[in-house]
């Protein structure tokens, strides 16, 4: 059975009229998933809104205004700080001065309220409007806006605003943290102690009014730092559903960072990071096969930069007649590993690729078990046990 490592809900915090989620992780070292359920603007938390005939900009603009601190609201440890949101309640009458928001680091602002409604600069000064009550914005610097309805109101509505950073340079962990999209690429480290499989959960979703909430795959590949450059060290990956939105890359300990190439501006990404350790001792050819004993297992890697033509070579010996068993199982990868169980018994070579598992009956006797990469896109981690 495949298990998950990392179960992810990743959402807009777009409160009271969107949904929210949280981050969950288990101990399994098997597979990571990165999800999300972001819903459609939902209106029926929306009390009594009435719209009159009077422009916005018949209204003034010194009227008082209500401050909404977004980047100083308390989010929820799971967002690991990266999304800052908060929800307001607006009470209007016969007006269209919604209030004002100060924004402190650049990203993309996503916005809802129950009508339409425009952001002016601090200068008062048109810088985009509102959709069916949605609004995102890939280029939000920092400052203060205004924000009015289109037309004048009456009533009380929530207005709910996100902020998603687009910094480079974050460290990637186990805990989702959302990207604002740039048109650019976006450059994110992520550190492995020990030899094995960095699993890298990447997950974009569509902000934009047209697409808002569907999600889509993340091309990527990973960089290592020489002197004062970075140097490519794998082939590019592309993250899908079918795979739960992972890319999967062998490498020994290190400093790394992820290239998430050409991050949309109508989208924010949800990436989140675990590693799993794959470094156990391994023959390199027939005659230098390493023993598994009775009830043991070994793990080992193939790295993005391994040659084609390596071979992982073990030996395990079932000296008395019992059901005894040989499990060569996928803990994660990107391509396919064949597996060849050579001995007294005859067996077909397997196909072993990202979460199956070949798993055999052998009769006493000596068995050799190689191990070796398809491809040179083939990079991840497996584990050869003697099950008993």
């Amino acid at each position: 059975m495949r298990k998950k490592i990392l179960k992810g809900v990743f959402c807009s915090a777009l409160s009271i009229v969107m949904a929210t989620g949280g981050v969950f992780v288990s101990a399994a070292p098997k597979q990571a998933e990165v999800t999300t359920k972001i819903q459609s603007v939902q209106n029926s938390k929306i009390v009594n809104l009435q719209q009159t005939k009077t422009s916005e900009n018949t209204k003034s603009k010194a009227q008082a205004r209500t401050a909404v601190q977004l980047n100083n609201v308390t989010v929820p440890t799971i967002w690991n700080t990266s999304v800052k949101s908060a929800v307001k309640s607006v009470t209007l009458e016969n007006g269209n001065d919604i209030g004002t928001i100060t924004i402190k680091n650049a990203g993309t602002l996503v916005a809802a309220f129950g009508v339409d409604f425009v952001v002016r600069d601090a200068n008062y000064q048109y810088i985009m409007g509102s959709t069916n009550g949605l609004l995102y914005n890939a280029n939000m610097k920092p400052g203060t806006y205004h924000l009015y309805t289109k037309d004048v109101v009456k009533g009380t509505a929530n207005i709910s605003l996100s902020l998603y950073p687009n910094q480079n340079n974050r460290t990637l962990g186990s805990k989702v943290i959302m990207i604002g999209g740039t048109g650019k690429d976006s450059y994110q480290y992520f550190k492995v102690s020990k030899r094995g499989i960095a699993i890298i959960g990447l997950q974009g979703v569509w902000v934009n009014p047209t697409n808002f909430g569907k999600t889509y795959g993340i091309t990527n590949y990973v960089q290592k730092k020489s002197g004062s450059s970075w140097k490519t060290v794998s082939s590019s990956q592309y993250t899908t559903e079918s795979r739960n939105y992972n890319s999967v890359y062998g490498l020994p300990a290190g400093s790394y960072r992820v290239v998430l190439k050409s991050t949309y501006q109508s989208g924010v990404i949800g990436a989140a990071y675990r590693q799993v350790a794959a470094n156990s001792s391994y023959g390199t050819s027939k005659k230098k096969a390493k023993t598994i004993s009775r009830k043991k297992y070994k793990k080992q890697t193939f790295l993005t930069t391994d040659s084609v033509k390596k071979e992982h070579w073990y030996k395990i010996k079932v000296s008395k007649k019992r059901t005894t068993y040989i499990d060569v199982t996928s803990l994660g990868s990107s391509g396919t590993i064949y597996c060849t169980v050579s001995g007294k018994a005859r067996f077909k070579t397997k196909n072993i690729k990202n979460g199956t598992r070949y798993y055999l009956k052998a009769p006493k006797g000596t068995y050799y078990i190689r191990v070796k990469r398809y491809s040179k896109s083939t990079t991840g981690a497996y584990q050869v046990k003697y099950v008993k």
